[in-house]
């Protein structure tokens, strides 16, 4: 029967694959079982030498109850978390981890999770544009929705930026399944590649608008 994980035991187990993914690509030839065995014999030394008071401490001992704790058969408890985090510590150095692994309780962090940033290319129904922005505009995740023209095929751009997780229940739940939307085509931005203008900026430009045109684009 697999135990009940609270969620700080899940940033732990997402925060220790994360340390052992490092360590794989740390060495030309270093696989994740190589990783593992290196980690868990660094962990007993820790429990042995500094005196963690964690069973079994032996590296063959340690090495089978970190495989129970990545297959969620037992959980990640606070024992376990410091020693595995003394011995992540004993390799930062000489496997170039990153700095961060140094940091008391590092483990039990929530994990960042990845941003996502797409435009949406849909057919829609222009008739029907005002009830889907209202929509939308209720959904936090959801950036930017216009109505263009120009193309036989694409009615309406619409940005979504949000975590990996809730980025598909965005895109599917929301969009896609929307009544009155026909079809879509979604484009991921290159990540690190995106420069906006500020509020600030955009605003300033708008000043120079002639007023009687400036009233019409707000209108519109």
């Amino acid at each position: 029967m697999k135990a009940k994980a609270r969620p700080v035991d899940q940033w732990r187990l997402i925060n220790f694959e994360k340390v052992l993914m490092t360590l794989v690509n740390s060495a030309p030839g270093q696989t994740e079982g190589s990783a593992l065995t290196l980690l868990s014999d660094e962990i007993a030394k820790a429990s042995q030498e500094e005196g963690f008071p964690i069973k079994p401490n032996t590296a063959a001992g340690v090495l089978q109850q970190l495989k129970r704790i990545r297959n969620k058969t037992t959980s990640f408890g606070g024992r376990w978390a410091a020693t595995v985090e003394c011995g992540i510590h004993r390799l930062i150095d000489a496997y170039g981890l990153s700095e961060s692994y140094r940091e008391p309780g590092f483990l039990d962090c929530p994990p960042e999770e990845k941003t996502l940033l797409a435009y949406v290319f849909a057919s829609v129904d222009p008739k029907q544009w005002h009830g889907i922005y209202t929509t939308f505009k209720d959904i936090p995740e959801i950036k930017e929705a216009s109505l263009i023209y120009g193309s036989s095929t694409v009615d309406a751009i619409i940005k979504i930026e949000a975590p990996t997780r809730k980025f598909n229940e965005v895109l599917i739940g929301t969009i896609s399944d929307h009544p009155h939307i026909k079809t879509t085509q979604t484009l991921f931005a290159v990540s690190g590649s995106q420069w906006q203008k500020s509020q600030l900026e955009r605003d300033a430009q708008l000043e120079d608008i002639p007023f009687i045109t400036l009233m019409r684009f707000r209108m519109t």
